[in-house]
């Protein structure tokens, strides 16, 4: 299993740091979680075949966690009408709202795009894949996710409102081969404390604003029960 940071940054684009967006490649099958930069230019830049992008999922509303579900719905529309991954979403006005962008700019728009309405609980088993969403209080319809693929377990924790608050309870009471926290919202040592509950072997933190770069590269250099990383636009992590 191999997780590709796409972007790194967290409410707008940094010179360095694109939004956030992770690409999860498990047997050759690819697994966005959240399109905050543009996922399809991605897909074509590496050279993946559209076809095996199996699914997208958005852990909340937000832009900079989505706008890149524009170009991606659209390209899917017009130009790869023959590929349908499933597109996770936690609001069914996202849907309504990529509808109009896209008839709007375009006028037409493919009907039959596989959107998937969720909420709490495992929401996506493919053999490959399993996912699991986690509701968080970062704002109205916002989620974590756990992956469970090839015998390893991923917790994505999305944007959460403070660690100690609602950070997901699954993290204290299972063993996790990794978690990506987001800590835009707060300083990355206030996740300490919350993370010494925790079974894990590996944290990375993602979305990452300009003020938490120097406390990071820090804490990369100190001695935690877990190996502690920043993440930065395209890093890969092997699991």
């Amino acid at each position: 299993m191999k997780i590709t940071f796409l972007g790194s940054g967290h409410g707008f684009v940094e010179p360095n740091r694109k939004c956030t967006s992770i690409m999860v490649e498990v047997n050759g099958k690819y697994y966005f979680v959240d399109a905050g930069t543009a996922i399809m230019d991605e897909i074509k830049h590496r050279h993946i075949d559209i076809h095996d992008v199996n699914a997208v999922y958005i852990t909340h509303p937000h832009t900079d966690h989505s706008e890149g579900l524009v170009s991606f719905v659209t390209l899917l529309s017009w130009y790869h009408g023959d590929a349908n991954p499933k597109i996770f979403i936690p609001r069914e006005s996202m849907k309504e709202g990529l509808e109009k962008w896209i008839r709007g700019m375009q006028e037409y728009y493919r009907e039959n795009m596989e959107f998937v309405v969720f909420a709490e609980g495992d929401i996506y088993d493919d053999g490959i894949v399993k996912v699991s969403a986690i509701p968080n209080e970062h704002c109205y319809d916002s989620y974590s996710f756990v992956f469970e693929a090839d015998g390893k377990k991923i917790l994505f924790s999305g944007d959460i409102k403070y660690p100690d608050v609602d950070f997901p309870e699954r993290a204290f009471n299972e063993k996790f081969d990794l978690i990506v926290i987001e800590a835009a919202h707060f300083y990355p040592h206030e996740t300490e404390e919350t993370l010494a509950k925790c079974d894990v072997d590996t944290v990375i933190y993602n979305h990452i604003a300009p003020r938490a770069d120097n406390e990071l590269a820090e804490m990369e250099k100190k001695s935690y029960p877990y190996k502690c990383i920043r993440s930065y636009d395209g890093m890969e992590f092997v699991l």
